[in-house]
């Protein structure tokens, strides 16, 4: 990868240290998270503050929204990305990204396609590179269209449903009508929405969303054979699934190595993913969860803002931190049992 003298990536922190790894040049990032591993080839710009905005304008909870329909869940897509798209856009940190001339050129840009294409207007502003696609979400039935690779329902089951791979015809035509229902509701409403709000912070001509998606290059699939189903798959998508995993396991804190060796009954580890946070749960299913914990003979790990957590009693089985060195936690000889939702990397480290 040495022809990547200048990368423009758009959240990717593992990409990032991969591009550290074989040598490239430079590369300037743009993401909501300071990332506790920065190479030296790298530039961050930090988005301050996105998670807060993203929760304190949602129009429906993390609960209200996986309590709903599968049909709700599509149609609350629209909202939700606008949410998040008006958000970034009008941070801090991409208004410093926009402010670079238009004349700056990279060798690459790679970016989300999990609904974050309002950053597709960069690839306009600095003359159309070759762009690679990522999503730690595996491949989502839009992506398999603009990438041209198969996606066929009759065994490929939508995220959103609890199906496997062996649906009965029932499964099958009700799979088939969800995931062209979702393609039609990001082609003809999430990606123009995004697209029109775009429009109103790049100062230069933003080429049609659906033209540029169908120009990427590559797409980073985060699927893995063995835990995911099989399905063809085209020559520019490539399954990266576990790049997240360390060959090396640093050290734990030595508080937590105390309390990880004195689990006489090994431990769990409980996560709700990057989205939702367990301090943004209601009072009543926390205080549930906790009694739960309370219950067992394990160590809990429990992935929350203690500071955030307040009026309810936390179990002396349990810790509650902000983060948690995953890689070193996971890799303890002793017995573990990791809960994790809505991020996959988790499930494929266990």
């Amino acid at each position: 990868m040495e022809f990547l003298k200048n990368v423009l990536t758009l959240f990717n922190a593992l990409i990032l240290r991969s591009l550290h790894a074989v040598d490239t040049g430079k590369v300037l990032e743009i993401s909501p998270d300071v990332d506790p591993e920065p190479t030296p080839n790298r530039t961050s710009i930090l988005m301050k503050g996105i998670y807060e905005t993203i929760a304190k304008h949602l129009i429906y909870s993390y609960v209200d929204y996986t309590s709903g329909s599968v049909f709700f869940q599509i149609h609350a897509l629209s909202p939700w990305t606008e949410i998040v798209c008006t958000a970034e856009l009008q941070s801090k940190g991409v208004q410093k990204l926009l402010r670079l001339p238009s004349g700056e050129r990279f060798d690459a840009i790679i970016t989300d396609t999990s609904l974050n294409e309002c950053f597709y207007g960069f690839i306009s502003k600095f003359g159309s590179p070759p762009v690679i696609g990522i999503s730690s979400h595996g491949i989502l039935p839009w992506t398999s269209t603009f990438m041209g690779t198969p996606e066929n329902p009759s065994y490929m089951p939508h995220y959103l449903l609890p199906y496997s791979d062996r649906m009965n015809f029932i499964q099958r035509l009700y799979n088939f009508i969800v995931v062209n229902y979702v393609n039609f509701i990001y082609d003809y409403d999430v990606i123009l929405t995004q697209e029109d709000i775009a429009r109103k912070y790049f100062k230069e001509e933003v080429q049609p969303y659906w033209n540029l998606e169908r120009n990427f290059s590559l797409f980073l699939a985060n699927i893995v054979l063995g835990f995911d189903y099989s399905r063809p798959l085209s020559t520019n998508v490539i399954p990266v699934g576990g790049m997240h995993i360390k060959t090396t396991i640093e050290p734990l804190p030595k508080d937590l190595k105390h309390i990880l060796d004195e689990a006489k009954d090994g431990f769990i580890f409980f996560s709700l993913g990057t989205n939702l946070q367990f301090e943004q749960l209601p009072k009543d299913k926390a205080t549930t969860l906790l009694e739960a914990f309370a219950s067992l003979p394990q160590r809990i790990l429990l992935k929350g803002a203690p500071q955030e957590v307040a009026g309810i009693t936390v179990p002396p089985n349990v810790i509650l931190r902000d983060w948690f060195p995953q890689n070193g936690v996971l890799g303890m000889k002793i017995t573990a049992t990791i809960f994790a939702i809505a991020f996959k990397p988790k499930f494929i480290h266990s």
